[in-house]
């Protein structure tokens, strides 16, 4: 897809790791405690609010961003448009077969690193309809900020036949704001 063809608030950073990071965050994941739901494996790090929607959720913190995702925390605060450090990490390690749905994440700029394969997506905008597909490449970065969440929704591994790949690893960075 040309970069010209991305929807205002979107920005696709191709290559963003090597194969060797790659290999490398993908082994420290592995390493930590994962939590199961319906075919997806999550590790959460970093400080959260369980309402994203609104500010009745208590900010809870679940422990600092571990030390082998430092580097890439350094590198987002300067190639994506955060003008500060994102603070929460969510890794998900998705299964054939899953269909996860993204959160709604209400006007919070989202940072999503794809892993071990290419990640299908499909957003449909909230207001006069139409609906955009984006197939994210393996190690390439995905940013959406919050021009872009406000007006858009996203679902991950649209409908279609169960994936044939053995498993898909991301890592999504948002500052919690707390």
């Amino acid at each position: 897809m040309a970069f010209d063809a991305l929807p205002s608030g979107v920005r696709l950073l191709p290559d963003l790791v090597s194969p060797a990071q790659e290999d490398t965050l993908v082994a420290a994941s592995d390493a930590g405690t994962w939590e199961e739901h319906a075919g997806i494996r999550t590790q959460q790090f970093g400080w959260w609010r369980p309402d994203l929607a609104g500010a009745e959720g208590a900010v809870r913190f679940l422990g600092a961003l571990p030390e082998w995702v430092e580097p890439l925390v350094r590198r987002l605060h300067v190639l994506a448009p955060f003008d500060y450090a994102p603070d929460h990490l969510v890794l998900r390690d998705i299964r054939p077969g899953a269909r996860p749905a993204l959160d709604e994440h209400k006007g919070r700029t989202v940072a999503t690193l794809a892993l071990m394969g290419d990640l299908p997506m499909r957003f449909h905008r909230r207001r006069g309809g139409g609906t955009w597909h984006l197939t994210q490449a393996r190690r390439s970065l995905l940013v959406l900020t919050d021009r872009f969440d406000a007006a858009w929704d996203r679902t991950v591994l649209p409908d279609g036949p169960a994936r044939a790949c053995a498993r898909l690893l991301t890592l999504t960075f948002r500052r919690m704001e707390t």
